[in-house]
Formats: C-alpha cells, structure tokens, sequence
C-alpha cells in the first residue's frame, strides 16, 4: 500500500515570513551604534537574499535614531521604542529597543585611603560610582549594570609581594587573574572590589589599586583611573 501524501502547490519561492536575527529586545547606551538585521524567507522554508527589507519606526522620539534602509540605530538618550522590518506589505515581528544612559565620569564613592586591618581577612570596599549628568544636568541618573575594571598597579601584579592578597567581590579563592577585577554597577550606580588575604603569605605595606570604566561604544570615561591606595597593618 502507497502512503498518502499531500501535494504542496503555488509558488514556492514567494516570500512568507521575515526573521529577526537574534532577540526581540535589544540593549544599547545612549551614543552607542548597532545594526539591526533580518532574512526574507520563501514558502519553501529558505532565504531570500536579494529582498529589499526596510525598516520602520512605531513610536514618536524612543530615544534612538533608526536608519530605515540599513537598519542602523544610533542611541540618542534614555528610552524605549519599537520598530519593524517590512518588505512591502508584509510585516516582522516587532523589536524592542532599550536605551540606557551612558556613564560620564567616574569617582570614588568613599575613602580612598583604605586600612586593611591586621586582624582580619578582607579589607574594606574599594567603592566607584559612575555618574550620568547629560540627560538631566540637575539629577545623577541611575546607571545599572554598567562594568568598572579595578586593576591592582603596585606592587606589579605576578610581583612576589603582590602574592599575598588578591582582588575579589566575594570569592575566597583566587580568580584566574588575581590582581584584575570586572565589577558591574549596582542599583545605586557604584561597583566595588575588596581585597582577601592568601593565608600564610606576607603582605607589602601598601598597594595601588585603580578602577577604570569606558562606554559601550569604547570611550574612557572622564576620571578614569580613580586611584585606590590601600595600607595593610603589620602584624605585631
């Protein structure tokens, strides 16, 4: 006995559906560039590469510029917006566009100078906040999940002297690179690192810690370096 199959007609090379390449939401700073992009797909289930996909906006000033032949977005402040692509009358799913601010500066929040105490094993935070005034220069915006670099300077890092202690959130064993330390900002813009004794090792009388930040599209974020000096207490 045969099998029943179904017989698929019409023109199997018209174009169907558009595909979004990646997430419906995207994620960018304000000043940051990305490219949106998407495939025509046929009735057959493949790609259509020489279709004409444009893109549209579907909200008034969402905080981004959208270039409709290319798909480029540029961030321009703070905002939400959604846009499409199209290919005459038919229409993608649609893509959410975040923009977040971007960070200005850089600073210590906190003492500069830290005593790392004889009798204990983790010192006191290392604290930076990073500070967005372009979007209201009356009021700190909030920067979340933005990442701060803390580097220890001196002693050098691979330094015999520098063996003793190491750069941590809240690990208790040393990361692949001790002395180097990528934080993300919290919900009050600040990030921090401490630095944790390595049991049984001695310790110098002081070290030069940094923290570094830069913007999404790689600009070095005034302040940068804040300087870190931390004493460690001798043991009697």
């Amino acid at each position: 006995m045969l099998a029943a199959c179904t017989v698929i007609t019409g023109d199997l090379g018209r174009t169907v559906a558009i595909e979004i390449d990646g997430e419906l939401t995207k994620y960018l700073e304000e000043g940051e560039t990305i490219t949106l992009s998407a495939a025509a797909i046929d009735a057959a289930g493949d790609s259509v590469p020489d279709a004409v996909i444009l893109w549209e906006l579907l909200d008034t000033d969402p905080g981004f510029d959208l270039e409709s032949t290319t798909g480029v977005i540029q961030g321009r402040f703070p905002g939400r917006g959604r846009v499409r692509a199209r290919i005459e009358e038919l229409r993608s799913d649609t893509v959410s566009i975040r923009i977040s601010g971007a960070p200005d500066s850089i600073a210590a929040a906190g003492d500069t100078v830290i005593t790392f105490a004889a009798d204990v094993d983790v010192s006191p935070r290392l604290t930076s906040v990073l500070i967005d005034l372009t979007t209201d220069s009356a009021a700190m915006q909030p920067l979340v999940g933005k990442i701060v670099t803390y580097d220890l300077v001196e002693p050098s890092p691979g330094a015999t002297e520098a063996q003793g202690f190491f750069l941590t959130v809240s690990e208790t064993i040393p990361g692949s690179e001790p002395h180097s330390m990528v934080t993300t900002t919290d919900s009050a813009s600040q990030a921090y690192v401490v630095l944790r004794r390595v049991a049984g090792s001695s310790l110098p009388d002081s070290a030069f810690v940094t923290a570094n930040a830069a913007t999404a599209s790689g600009d070095i974020v005034r302040g940068s370096p804040v300087m870190f000096i931390v004493v460690f207490e001798q043991v009697p």
